[in-house]
């Protein structure tokens, strides 16, 4: 979909600037790893119940997924 880029890139960049790995990520939202792994992979398609503590958990600004550039 159309957010799965963004959200992707999102992740990645956020994981790199607070120095975590795929599964510190997950462990800290208790997800299993592959979960992020997808995510980054532009393939996966997380319910708010993943969304909502992954971009808080990671200090996301939402603007950047749903508003890229």
């Amino acid at each position: 979909s159309e957010y799965s880029r963004p959200l992707g890139d999102a992740i990645k960049r956020a994981r790199g600037r607070l120095d975590l790995t795929q599964g510190e990520v997950a462990d800290k939202i208790d997800v299993d790893v592959r979960t992020i792994l997808n995510i980054e992979n532009y393939k996966g398609n997380p319910k708010m119940e993943v969304l909502f503590p992954l971009i808080r958990s990671l200090h996301i600004d939402p603007w950047e997924i749903f508003y890229p550039g």
